[in-house]
């Protein structure tokens, strides 16, 4: 926890040592090191994980220390993956001993149990390279009967091989949702593998935040039983229906360097939805689209690019399960559960991405129990429409000082510093209609005032 909450790490070595663990066990946390280059440290550090000093000056280590200070956690937790990994040691062993056992001639031969070994360890390279990653999707569900044969339905339709596990809490339920679990589950037999923990929570904990957390947890047991850990867990909502992709979208994305992936929102368009909903909908769509635009010009993401979208919500989060253990798990708070997880997860280095492959349809139903949730949303939107008031969003102006905040404030503090410090930041004042077409949001036109905290 000490190392992992640091903005930096410092290694004053007074030998040439061989390796250098402690180098290895900051980067596995995230944290940038700054280090006198010496022995084999420089053998673990790039210019995206750590800076080297001249050895024995202190002048040097803190030039070090001050640049290290800017980097990217992310890439730092990405050297570690890259160069630490247990199959990269085995593999460079095995390297090792192949070229030694070459240039010594005359010395007898390996025997017979060690091509056997080789071609073993080669056979299990090529299996991992084909083989998807583990993962879990984890649902919390609760009075849910009408709509998980749905979401069960469009799980088992994925195109992604093989049998597809679901780890399901349904919590304080009065309805026949285990009943209709039960016979989704004979019907995909086949198809899906499905975790029940049908459960009465006491009432602290009978909210979203504590069904999620306790799905999570059931998904990441399985998944550490079938790979010690190493995997995917995939979060959705009971009320979802995901596309066919939606599972191989994921995954690819974890594969390509992600540790936690947002899923775009989408209305469910076979349910009946009205009109002037559907037309709201699009009028937020353009709106949050110049949001992305101007956060894109201001504070650019390397790992996040346009074109993007900007949601990462229960309904589908996708987040690697090493990184969901290091962080503690899902936070058990009635709503907001899965943004809270989010920003720990960025926190600890985790590389958040919103890539347009990535989406899952939601019921436009305006009944939910998350405060703060979509049905909620969608409740209070048509409250406002029966009013016929247009709703009010931040004008664009806050969002590019936001963005500017953020920068700033990341380079001078890092991640961590900078997310804690924008969660104690006061609401954005929302004093702009929603705009009905798409707006104007040519940066070099906003105004700026630059946040503050209360």
């Amino acid at each position: 926890m000490l190392i992992g909450g640091a903005r930096a790490f410092l290694c004053t070595p007074c030998w040439d040592e061989p390796y250098g663990l402690v180098v290895a066990e900051a980067l596995a946390c995230g944290t940038p090191v700054a280090a006198f280059a010496r022995g084999a440290i420089p053998s673990l550090l790039d210019a995206g994980s750590g800076v080297l000093a001249t050895p024995d000056d202190v002048d040097s280590l803190a030039d070090a220390a001050r640049r290290a200070l800017h980097l990217d956690r992310s890439d730092s937790r990405a050297r570690a993956v890259a160069i630490c990994d247990v199959e990269t040691m085995i593999d460079g062993y095995e390297a090792l001993y192949e070229e030694m056992c070459a240039q010594h001639t005359g010395v007898q031969q390996p025997t017979p149990i060690w091509p056997a070994l080789a071609a073993s360890r080669s056979a299990q390279r090529s299996a991992r390279a084909v083989t998807p990653v583990p993962f879990c999707v984890c649902v919390p569900a609760r009075n849910e009967s009408q709509r998980l044969p749905v979401l069960l339905d469009a799980l088992a339709a994925q195109t992604i091989a093989g049998r597809i596990p679901v780890a399901l809490c349904i919590n304080n339920s009065d309805d026949d949702s285990v009943a209709v679990v039960e016979q989704v589950a004979r019907h995909h037999a086949e198809r899906l593998v499905i975790l029940v923990d049908a459960c009465t929570l006491p009432p602290p904990l009978a909210h979203a935040g504590g069904a999620r957390g306790r799905a999570m947890e059931m998904g990441y047991r399985h998944v550490r039983s079938a790979a010690g850990g190493n995997g995917v867990l995939i979060s959705t909502d009971a009320d979802c229906r995901p596309p066919a992709e939606w599972i191989s979208a994921n995954l690819a994305a974890i594969g390509a360097g992600a540790g936690i992936v947002g899923g775009r929102i989408m209305l469910d368009d076979a349910e009946p939805i009205h009109p002037a909903i559907a037309r709201m909908r699009d009028r937020f769509d353009l709106y949050w689209a110049a949001v992305r635009a101007i956060e894109d010009a201001s504070d650019p993401s390397p790992h996040d690019p346009p074109p993007r979208h900007g949601d990462h919500t229960g309904a589908s989060i996708a987040i690697d399960a090493g990184l969901y253990r290091a962080i503690g798990g899902v936070p058990s708070i009635a709503s907001g559960e899965d943004q809270s997880m989010v920003i720990a997860a960025v926190a600890a280095g985790g590389r958040l991405v919103h890539p347009p492959s990535v989406w899952t349809r939601v019921s436009a139903r305006t009944d939910g129990r998350a405060a703060g949730g979509m049905a909620i949303a969608m409740a209070e939107l048509a409250a406002t429409m029966d009013r016929g008031v247009v709703p009010y969003v931040p004008a664009f102006e806050h969002w590019h000082a936001r963005a500017l905040w953020r920068r700033a404030t990341r380079t001078a503090y890092g991640v961590a510093e900078m997310l804690a410090q924008e969660a104690e930041l006061p609401p954005m004042p929302a004093d702009m209609p929603l705009p009905a077409s798409p707006p104007e949001h040519d940066v070099s036109r906003l105004r700026v005032a630059a946040p503050t905290l209360s």
